[in-house]
């Protein structure tokens, strides 16, 4: 590796699986993934064992002094919509009202997780998002004992519709991201997120996206005229919708080794 063109990896990381690349550029030019069982032992936690697994792949590659952007799944990097209030109209405010939603919904939120807080228009919503301290540690103490650099950790669903969101526009539109577990979802409307929510993949088993999302937004009270589904993965999730979505392309361009049938939306888009 030369260090004027220091090797690029991506890593995407859940409670139940850890998806691993070598990029360089657009390319993909190398994948590895791996999935477990979700452990019912509550002392341990499924992203512990994905970093175990980085460090055994870091390590057999011999990578050093790379660049790293990790996407966690969300399991790992909670998002929060809320709603906008006039008396709370800076990130300080919106912080507080955040940690205490957390607090309330996940019992392993502590005041201690790292809580960020952006508004996504005037007089709209703002999205919050926290990652566990303990999960950013190991990380960075990962990283550090093999010579790389951890430029980035962003939850996944929110780096991708940061990425899409001008190719939406102003579409009243679904943006579904799915994981190995999860199928996270939101809603806009006029180019602004009116819901977001994470669902269980299973449910797909007896329902359709499409009838499951029109039960979405009648429970968030939200207005039932069409709207376009925009996937982003061409796997067989997009087998399960009535009528056919738009798969957004991930931007990767892997070598011919590895199957293009892979779920690299988990380590983020290239744009």
């Amino acid at each position: 590796m030369s260090l004027l063109s220091p090797d690029t990896i991506r890593i995407g990381l859940g409670n139940s699986y850890v998806a691993l690349a070598k990029t360089k550029g657009n390319k993909l030019t190398h994948w590895h993934m791996q999935t477990w069982p979700l452990s019912s032992d509550v002392t341990t936690t499924g992203w512990q064992r994905g970093i175990e697994a980085v460090t055994i792949w870091l390590a057999k590659r011999n990578v050093r002094s790379a660049h790293v952007s990790v996407l966690l799944s969300a399991e790992l990097g909670l998002l929060r919509l809320l709603e906008y209030r006039d008396d709370a109209q800076d990130p300080s405010s919106q912080t507080i009202i955040a940690n205490s939603y957390f607090s309330r919904v996940h019992s392993n939120f502590s005041e201690q997780w790292k809580t960020v807080v952006e508004p996504t228009g005037f007089e709209q919503p703002w999205i919050a998002s926290t990652v566990s301290n303990d999960l950013l540690q190991s990380l960075n103490q990962m990283l550090n004992n093999t010579s790389n650099h951890l430029n980035s950790v962003e939850p996944l669903c929110l780096s991708i519709y940061n990425k899409v969101r001008r190719q939406l526009g102003k579409t009243d539109c679904w943006l579904i991201v799915p994981e190995n577990k999860k199928l996270n979802a939101m809603h806009l409307r006029g180019g602004h997120i009116r819901l977001l929510c994470s669902l269980p993949a299973d449910s797909l088993q007896d329902e359709s996206m499409t009838s499951l999302l029109l039960r979405e937004s009648r429970l968030a009270g939200l207005p039932e005229t069409p709207t376009s589904i925009f996937i982003v993965t061409a796997n067989n999730v997009a087998d399960m919708v009535i009528h056919p979505p738009i798969i957004l392309d991930t931007g990767w361009k892997p070598v011919s080794s590895i199957p293009s049938a892979n779920p690299f939306h988990l380590i983020g888009l290239h744009k």
